[in-house]
Protein backbone atom coordinates (compact mmCIF):
# COMPACT_ATOMS: atom_id res chain seq x y z
CA UNK A 1 0.00 0.00 0.00
CA UNK A 2 2.84 2.37 0.93
CA UNK A 3 4.69 1.39 -2.28
CA UNK A 4 1.60 2.19 -4.34
CA UNK A 5 1.20 5.57 -2.62
CA UNK A 6 4.86 6.39 -3.20
CA UNK A 7 4.50 5.36 -6.84
CA UNK A 8 1.42 7.57 -7.28
CA UNK A 9 3.23 10.52 -5.71
CA UNK A 10 6.19 10.04 -8.04
CA UNK A 11 3.85 9.87 -11.01
CA UNK A 12 2.19 13.11 -9.93
CA UNK A 13 5.56 14.80 -9.47
CA UNK A 14 6.71 13.59 -12.91
CA UNK A 15 3.44 14.86 -14.33
CA UNK A 16 3.93 18.25 -12.68
CA UNK A 17 7.47 18.47 -14.01
CA UNK A 18 6.35 17.45 -17.49
CA UNK A 19 3.48 19.95 -17.60
CA UNK A 20 5.00 22.59 -15.38
CA UNK A 21 3.75 25.51 -17.44
CA UNK A 22 0.14 24.33 -17.28
CA UNK A 23 0.49 23.43 -13.60
CA UNK A 24 1.99 26.76 -12.54
CA UNK A 25 -0.41 28.75 -14.72
CA UNK A 26 -3.47 27.06 -13.21
CA UNK A 27 -2.04 27.38 -9.68
CA UNK A 28 -1.31 31.09 -10.18
CA UNK A 29 -4.75 31.73 -11.68
CA UNK A 30 -6.60 29.95 -8.85
CA UNK A 31 -4.44 31.67 -6.23
CA UNK A 32 -5.12 35.07 -7.78
CA UNK A 33 -8.88 34.43 -7.91
CA UNK A 34 -8.97 33.41 -4.24
CA UNK A 35 -6.99 36.52 -3.26
CA UNK A 36 -9.24 38.81 -5.30
CA UNK A 37 -12.32 37.26 -3.70
CA UNK A 38 -10.72 37.72 -0.28
CA UNK A 39 -10.05 41.40 -0.88
CA UNK A 40 -13.56 41.95 -2.27
CA UNK A 41 -15.26 40.26 0.68
CA UNK A 42 -17.00 42.60 3.17
CA UNK A 43 -14.68 43.57 6.00
CA UNK A 44 -15.68 43.00 9.62
CA UNK A 45 -14.23 45.25 12.32
CA UNK A 46 -14.29 44.69 16.07
CA UNK A 47 -14.32 47.41 18.74
CA UNK A 48 -13.64 46.48 22.37
CA UNK A 49 -13.91 48.32 25.68
CA UNK A 50 -12.43 47.09 28.99
CA UNK A 51 -14.27 48.04 32.21
CA UNK A 52 -13.08 47.72 35.82
CA UNK A 53 -15.69 46.44 38.23
CA UNK A 54 -15.45 45.42 41.86
CA UNK A 55 -16.16 41.74 42.42
CA UNK A 56 -18.79 42.35 45.10
CA UNK A 57 -20.57 44.81 42.80
CA UNK A 58 -20.56 42.22 40.02
CA UNK A 59 -22.21 39.69 42.33
CA UNK A 60 -24.80 42.31 43.34
CA UNK A 61 -25.60 43.21 39.74
CA UNK A 62 -26.37 39.64 38.73
CA UNK A 63 -27.95 38.38 41.95
CA UNK A 64 -31.47 39.18 40.69
CA UNK A 65 -30.87 37.58 37.32
CA UNK A 66 -29.75 34.09 38.31
CA UNK A 67 -27.89 32.14 40.94
CA UNK A 68 -24.34 31.91 39.64
CA UNK A 69 -21.44 29.74 40.64
CA UNK A 70 -19.16 29.50 37.62
CA UNK A 71 -17.51 32.02 35.32
CA UNK A 72 -19.63 30.83 32.39
CA UNK A 73 -22.83 31.47 34.31
CA UNK A 74 -21.61 34.92 35.38
CA UNK A 75 -20.84 35.81 31.76
CA UNK A 76 -24.30 34.63 30.72
CA UNK A 77 -26.00 36.61 33.49
CA UNK A 78 -24.03 39.78 32.75
CA UNK A 79 -24.81 39.38 29.04
CA UNK A 80 -28.52 39.29 29.83
CA UNK A 81 -28.20 42.62 31.63
CA UNK A 82 -26.04 44.42 29.06
CA UNK A 83 -27.70 42.97 25.95
CA UNK A 84 -31.21 43.72 27.14
CA UNK A 85 -33.66 45.02 24.56
CA UNK A 86 -34.37 48.28 26.39
CA UNK A 87 -30.69 49.15 26.77
CA UNK A 88 -29.89 48.44 23.12
CA UNK A 89 -32.87 50.54 21.99
CA UNK A 90 -31.54 53.49 24.00
CA UNK A 91 -28.12 53.07 22.39
CA UNK A 92 -29.70 52.89 18.92
CA UNK A 93 -31.58 56.09 19.69
CA UNK A 94 -28.30 57.73 20.80
CA UNK A 95 -26.78 56.67 17.48
CA UNK A 96 -29.65 58.38 15.58
CA UNK A 97 -30.69 55.09 13.98
CA UNK A 98 -34.35 56.15 13.58
CA UNK A 99 -35.83 53.77 16.13
CA UNK A 100 -39.34 55.23 15.91
CA UNK A 101 -39.42 55.31 12.12
CA UNK A 102 -38.83 51.58 11.67
CA UNK A 103 -41.45 48.89 11.46
CA UNK A 104 -41.74 46.36 14.28
CA UNK A 105 -40.06 43.65 12.18
CA UNK A 106 -37.19 45.93 11.16
CA UNK A 107 -36.65 47.09 14.73
CA UNK A 108 -36.63 43.55 16.11
CA UNK A 109 -34.23 42.46 13.37
CA UNK A 110 -31.85 45.32 14.15
CA UNK A 111 -31.96 44.59 17.89
CA UNK A 112 -31.29 40.88 17.33
CA UNK A 113 -28.38 41.82 15.07
CA UNK A 114 -26.83 44.01 17.75
CA UNK A 115 -27.39 41.33 20.40
CA UNK A 116 -25.80 38.65 18.21
CA UNK A 117 -22.67 40.67 17.46
CA UNK A 118 -22.20 41.93 21.03
CA UNK A 119 -19.89 39.75 23.11
CA UNK A 120 -19.26 39.92 26.87
CA UNK A 121 -16.21 38.42 28.56
CA UNK A 122 -15.16 38.46 32.22
CA UNK A 123 -11.47 38.39 33.06
CA UNK A 124 -11.04 37.10 36.59
CA UNK A 125 -8.20 38.74 38.51
CA UNK A 126 -6.10 36.18 40.38
CA UNK A 127 -4.58 38.75 42.74
CA UNK A 128 -5.82 39.53 46.21
CA UNK A 129 -7.57 42.70 45.10
CA UNK A 130 -11.32 42.39 45.11
CA UNK A 131 -11.81 43.41 41.50
CA UNK A 132 -12.50 41.97 38.06
CA UNK A 133 -12.46 43.21 34.49
CA UNK A 134 -15.06 42.62 31.84
CA UNK A 135 -14.87 43.43 28.15
CA UNK A 136 -17.62 44.44 25.75
CA UNK A 137 -16.94 43.73 22.07
CA UNK A 138 -18.97 44.41 18.95
CA UNK A 139 -18.39 43.47 15.32
CA UNK A 140 -19.64 45.41 12.33
CA UNK A 141 -18.65 46.32 8.79
CA UNK A 142 -18.54 50.01 9.81
CA UNK A 143 -15.58 50.61 12.18
CA UNK A 144 -16.92 53.99 13.33
CA UNK A 145 -20.32 52.50 14.19
CA UNK A 146 -18.67 49.63 16.08
CA UNK A 147 -16.63 52.03 18.21
CA UNK A 148 -19.52 54.41 18.93
CA UNK A 149 -21.88 51.54 19.77
CA UNK A 150 -19.52 49.97 22.33
CA UNK A 151 -18.75 53.27 24.06
CA UNK A 152 -22.42 54.27 24.24
CA UNK A 153 -23.48 50.81 25.44
CA UNK A 154 -20.91 50.82 28.25
CA UNK A 155 -21.76 54.38 29.29
CA UNK A 156 -25.49 53.62 29.25
CA UNK A 157 -24.93 50.45 31.25
CA UNK A 158 -23.02 52.27 33.98
CA UNK A 159 -25.54 55.13 34.08
CA UNK A 160 -28.44 52.69 34.33
CA UNK A 161 -26.83 50.95 37.31
CA UNK A 162 -26.07 54.21 39.10
CA UNK A 163 -29.59 55.49 38.42
CA UNK A 164 -31.11 52.25 39.68
CA UNK A 165 -29.05 52.46 42.86
CA UNK A 166 -30.11 56.07 43.46
CA UNK A 167 -33.76 55.20 42.87
CA UNK A 168 -33.55 52.38 45.42
CA UNK A 169 -31.87 54.61 47.98
CA UNK A 170 -34.22 57.55 47.47
CA UNK A 171 -37.21 55.21 47.46
CA UNK A 172 -36.18 53.94 50.88
CA UNK A 173 -35.81 57.53 52.10
CA UNK A 174 -39.28 58.42 50.81
CA UNK A 175 -40.74 55.42 52.62
CA UNK A 176 -39.07 56.48 55.86
CA UNK A 177 -40.33 60.05 55.44
CA UNK A 178 -43.88 58.78 54.95
CA UNK A 179 -43.65 56.65 58.08
CA UNK A 180 -42.17 59.54 60.06
CA UNK A 181 -45.02 61.79 58.96
CA UNK A 182 -47.57 59.14 59.96
CA UNK A 183 -46.15 58.57 63.43
CA UNK A 184 -45.66 62.28 63.99
CA UNK A 185 -49.37 62.77 63.32
CA UNK A 186 -50.23 59.97 65.75
CA UNK A 187 -47.99 61.50 68.41
CA UNK A 188 -49.59 64.92 67.97
CA UNK A 189 -53.08 63.41 68.27
CA UNK A 190 -52.14 61.58 71.49
CA UNK A 191 -50.64 64.72 73.03
CA UNK A 192 -53.72 66.71 72.01
CA UNK A 193 -55.93 64.12 73.72
CA UNK A 194 -53.80 64.30 76.85
CA UNK A 195 -53.96 68.10 76.93
CA UNK A 196 -57.73 68.04 76.45
CA UNK A 197 -58.13 65.51 79.28
CA UNK A 198 -55.99 67.63 81.62
CA UNK A 199 -58.08 70.69 80.91
CA UNK A 200 -61.39 68.90 81.34
CA UNK A 201 -60.45 67.00 84.50
CA UNK A 202 -58.05 69.62 85.88
CA UNK A 203 -55.24 67.07 85.94
CA UNK A 204 -51.77 68.53 86.52
CA UNK A 205 -48.78 67.67 84.41
CA UNK A 206 -46.88 64.51 85.23
CA UNK A 207 -44.42 65.19 87.99
CA UNK A 208 -46.47 68.21 89.30
CA UNK A 209 -49.45 66.71 91.26
CA UNK A 210 -51.29 68.73 93.97
CA UNK A 211 -49.44 66.95 96.79
CA UNK A 212 -46.04 67.67 95.29
CA UNK A 213 -47.01 71.26 94.60
CA UNK A 214 -48.22 71.63 98.19
CA UNK A 215 -44.88 70.45 99.55
CA UNK A 216 -43.04 72.91 97.31
CA UNK A 217 -45.19 75.80 98.51
CA UNK A 218 -44.69 74.87 102.18
CA UNK A 219 -40.92 74.90 101.70
CA UNK A 220 -41.16 78.22 99.89
CA UNK A 221 -43.27 79.68 102.72
CA UNK A 222 -40.65 78.67 105.30
CA UNK A 223 -37.94 80.32 103.22
CA UNK A 224 -39.93 83.56 102.92
CA UNK A 225 -40.73 83.71 106.65
CA UNK A 226 -37.03 83.84 107.35
CA UNK A 227 -36.90 87.11 105.45
CA UNK A 228 -40.41 88.56 105.81
CA UNK A 229 -43.33 88.72 108.25
CA UNK A 230 -46.68 86.91 107.99
CA UNK A 231 -48.24 90.04 106.44
CA UNK A 232 -45.89 90.18 103.47
CA UNK A 233 -47.86 90.03 100.22
CA UNK A 234 -45.86 87.11 98.82
CA UNK A 235 -46.27 85.14 102.04
CA UNK A 236 -50.00 85.84 102.03
CA UNK A 237 -50.34 84.71 98.38
CA UNK A 238 -48.49 81.46 99.04
CA UNK A 239 -50.61 80.84 102.17
CA UNK A 240 -53.78 81.26 100.10
CA UNK A 241 -52.51 78.86 97.44
CA UNK A 242 -51.56 76.35 100.13
CA UNK A 243 -55.12 76.36 101.47
CA UNK A 244 -56.51 75.81 97.98
CA UNK A 245 -54.16 72.90 97.33
CA UNK A 246 -55.04 71.29 100.67
CA UNK A 247 -58.67 71.22 99.66
CA UNK A 248 -57.73 69.72 96.27
CA UNK A 249 -55.59 67.04 97.88
CA UNK A 250 -58.54 66.01 100.04
CA UNK A 251 -60.81 65.57 96.97
CA UNK A 252 -58.19 64.31 94.44
CA UNK A 253 -58.46 60.51 95.03
CA UNK A 254 -62.21 60.55 94.55
CA UNK A 255 -62.37 62.86 91.49
CA UNK A 256 -59.42 61.65 89.42
CA UNK A 257 -59.49 57.87 89.87
CA UNK A 258 -61.03 57.22 86.43
CA UNK A 259 -59.14 60.03 84.70
CA UNK A 260 -55.77 58.74 85.91
CA UNK A 261 -56.37 55.34 84.27
CA UNK A 262 -57.15 56.98 80.91
CA UNK A 263 -54.16 59.27 81.30
CA UNK A 264 -51.87 56.33 82.02
CA UNK A 265 -53.03 54.56 78.84
CA UNK A 266 -52.42 57.72 76.82
CA UNK A 267 -48.99 58.18 78.35
CA UNK A 268 -48.01 54.59 77.55
CA UNK A 269 -49.24 54.98 73.98
CA UNK A 270 -47.39 58.28 73.66
CA UNK A 271 -44.12 56.74 74.89
CA UNK A 272 -44.43 53.82 72.47
CA UNK A 273 -45.26 56.08 69.53
CA UNK A 274 -42.51 58.54 70.49
CA UNK A 275 -39.93 55.74 70.59
CA UNK A 276 -40.95 54.50 67.14
CA UNK A 277 -40.87 58.09 65.84
CA UNK A 278 -37.37 58.69 67.23
CA UNK A 279 -36.13 55.36 65.84
CA UNK A 280 -37.46 56.29 62.40
CA UNK A 281 -35.68 59.65 62.56
CA UNK A 282 -32.40 57.94 63.48
CA UNK A 283 -32.87 55.41 60.67
CA UNK A 284 -33.53 58.21 58.18
CA UNK A 285 -30.32 60.00 59.18
CA UNK A 286 -28.32 56.80 58.82
CA UNK A 287 -30.02 56.06 55.51
CA UNK A 288 -29.16 59.48 54.08
CA UNK A 289 -25.50 59.07 55.03
CA UNK A 290 -25.28 55.49 53.75
CA UNK A 291 -27.07 56.48 50.54
CA UNK A 292 -24.45 59.08 49.71
CA UNK A 293 -21.65 56.67 50.57
CA UNK A 294 -23.12 53.84 48.51
CA UNK A 295 -23.78 56.03 45.48
CA UNK A 296 -20.24 57.41 45.62
CA UNK A 297 -18.81 53.93 46.08
CA UNK A 298 -20.92 52.72 43.20
CA UNK A 299 -19.50 55.38 40.92
CA UNK A 300 -16.00 54.38 41.96
CA UNK A 301 -16.77 50.69 41.39
CA UNK A 302 -17.02 51.23 37.62
CA UNK A 303 -14.13 52.60 35.61
CA UNK A 304 -13.56 52.38 31.87
CA UNK A 305 -9.93 51.32 31.57
CA UNK A 306 -9.79 51.09 27.76
CA UNK A 307 -12.56 52.85 25.82
CA UNK A 308 -13.32 51.52 22.38
CA UNK A 309 -11.34 53.14 19.58
CA UNK A 310 -12.07 53.08 15.87
CA UNK A 311 -10.48 49.83 14.59
CA UNK A 312 -8.19 50.20 11.61
CA UNK A 313 -7.64 46.52 10.79
CA UNK A 314 -10.49 44.13 10.05
CA UNK A 315 -10.66 40.87 11.95
CA UNK A 316 -12.37 39.15 9.03
CA UNK A 317 -11.31 38.11 6.50
CA UNK A 318 -7.81 37.34 7.81
CA UNK A 319 -5.72 38.10 4.76
CA UNK A 320 -2.64 36.29 6.07
CA UNK A 321 -4.68 33.12 6.32
CA UNK A 322 -6.29 33.97 3.00
CA UNK A 323 -2.86 34.11 1.28
CA UNK A 324 -1.90 30.72 2.72
CA UNK A 325 -5.28 29.31 1.70
CA UNK A 326 -4.87 30.75 -1.81
CA UNK A 327 -1.43 29.16 -2.26
CA UNK A 328 -2.51 25.76 -0.94
CA UNK A 329 -5.78 25.89 -2.87
CA UNK A 330 -4.05 26.89 -6.09
CA UNK A 331 -1.51 24.06 -5.87
CA UNK A 332 -4.17 21.50 -4.94
CA UNK A 333 -6.59 22.46 -7.72
CA UNK A 334 -3.76 22.54 -10.28
CA UNK A 335 -2.66 19.04 -9.19
CA UNK A 336 -6.19 17.67 -9.50
CA UNK A 337 -6.53 19.27 -12.94
CA UNK A 338 -3.27 17.69 -14.15
CA UNK A 339 -4.38 14.26 -12.93
CA UNK A 340 -7.70 14.64 -14.74
CA UNK A 341 -5.98 15.76 -17.96
CA UNK A 342 -3.62 12.80 -17.73
CA UNK A 343 -6.51 10.37 -17.18
CA UNK A 344 -8.28 11.56 -20.30
CA UNK A 345 -5.06 11.44 -22.37
CA UNK A 346 -5.24 8.20 -24.47
CA UNK A 347 -1.69 8.40 -25.81
CA UNK A 348 0.86 5.69 -24.89
CA UNK A 349 3.11 6.98 -22.15
CA UNK A 350 5.34 3.96 -21.39
CA UNK A 351 6.53 0.58 -22.76
CA UNK A 352 4.76 -1.21 -19.90
CA UNK A 353 1.40 -0.12 -21.27
CA UNK A 354 2.20 -1.72 -24.66
CA UNK A 355 3.34 -4.94 -22.97
CA UNK A 356 0.10 -5.10 -20.97
CA UNK A 357 -1.79 -4.70 -24.24
CA UNK A 358 0.15 -7.69 -25.71
CA UNK A 359 1.76 -5.65 -28.45
CA UNK A 360 5.34 -6.50 -29.44
CA UNK A 361 7.93 -3.77 -28.83
CA UNK A 362 10.60 -3.74 -31.48
CA UNK A 363 12.65 -0.81 -30.15
CA UNK A 364 12.53 2.22 -27.86
CA UNK A 365 13.93 5.42 -29.32
CA UNK A 366 14.66 8.25 -26.89
CA UNK A 367 13.90 11.85 -27.76
CA UNK A 368 16.79 13.34 -29.65
CA UNK A 369 17.40 17.07 -29.25
CA UNK A 370 20.05 19.33 -30.61
CA UNK A 371 22.11 21.55 -28.36
CA UNK A 372 20.12 24.57 -29.46
CA UNK A 373 16.83 22.85 -28.56
CA UNK A 374 18.18 21.77 -25.20
CA UNK A 375 19.39 25.30 -24.49
CA UNK A 376 16.03 26.75 -25.51
CA UNK A 377 14.19 24.33 -23.21
CA UNK A 378 16.48 25.18 -20.30
CA UNK A 379 16.02 28.88 -20.95
CA UNK A 380 12.25 28.44 -21.02
CA UNK A 381 12.39 26.50 -17.76
CA UNK A 382 14.47 29.21 -16.13
CA UNK A 383 11.95 31.84 -17.19
CA UNK A 384 9.06 29.73 -15.86
CA UNK A 385 10.83 29.16 -12.55
CA UNK A 386 11.77 32.84 -12.29
CA UNK A 387 8.19 33.96 -12.91
CA UNK A 388 6.86 31.38 -10.44
CA UNK A 389 9.44 32.43 -7.86
CA UNK A 390 8.64 36.10 -8.35
CA UNK A 391 4.91 35.39 -7.98
CA UNK A 392 5.52 33.38 -4.81
CA UNK A 393 7.74 36.16 -3.43
CA UNK A 394 4.94 38.66 -4.09
CA UNK A 395 2.50 36.44 -2.22
CA UNK A 396 4.86 36.13 0.74
CA UNK A 397 5.42 39.90 0.68
CA UNK A 398 1.66 40.48 0.76
CA UNK A 399 1.31 38.06 3.68
CA UNK A 400 4.14 39.80 5.56
CA UNK A 401 2.69 43.27 5.02
CA UNK A 402 -0.77 42.10 6.07
CA UNK A 403 0.63 40.59 9.26
CA UNK A 404 2.24 43.95 10.09
CA UNK A 405 -0.95 45.89 9.37
CA UNK A 406 0.03 47.33 5.98
CA UNK A 407 -2.67 46.58 3.42
CA UNK A 408 -1.98 48.68 0.36
CA UNK A 409 -3.88 46.23 -1.85
CA UNK A 410 -6.97 46.55 0.32
CA UNK A 411 -6.68 50.33 0.20
CA UNK A 412 -6.40 50.16 -3.59
CA UNK A 413 -9.42 47.84 -3.82
CA UNK A 414 -11.51 50.06 -1.53
CA UNK A 415 -10.56 53.16 -3.53
CA UNK A 416 -11.47 51.35 -6.74
CA UNK A 417 -14.85 50.33 -5.30
CA UNK A 418 -15.56 53.92 -4.31
CA UNK A 419 -14.64 55.12 -7.79
CA UNK A 420 -16.83 52.47 -9.43
CA UNK A 421 -19.79 53.35 -7.22
CA UNK A 422 -19.28 57.04 -7.99
CA UNK A 423 -19.21 56.30 -11.72
CA UNK A 424 -22.34 54.15 -11.52
CA UNK A 425 -24.20 56.90 -9.69
CA UNK A 426 -23.33 59.34 -12.46
CA UNK A 427 -24.69 56.92 -15.05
Amino acid sequence: MEAASELDLKQVLRLVYKKKVLYLSVAAAVTSVILVVGYLMPKTYEATSVIFIERNVLNELIKNVTVTSSIEEKVKALSVVIKSRSLIMKVMDDLDMDVTGRSAEQLEGAIRGFQKETEIKIEMNRSQRDMDLFTVSFRNSDPQLASNYVNLLVRRYIEENLSHKREEAYGASRFLLDQISTFKGKLEKIEASMSRLRREKNIPEKGSSAGERLQQLLRRKDELLVLYTENHPEVMRIRSEIETLRERVKNEPVESAGSDAVMLDLERERETTKKIYEDLLATLRRSEVSTQIEVQDKAGAFRIIDPAVVPTRPISPNMVQMVVLAIVGGLAIASVLLVLVDRFDVSVKSVDILKKMGLPVLAVISTMRTDQETAAIKKKDRIVYAVAGFYLACLLLIAGLESMGYSFIDEFVQAAKVEVNHTLKKL
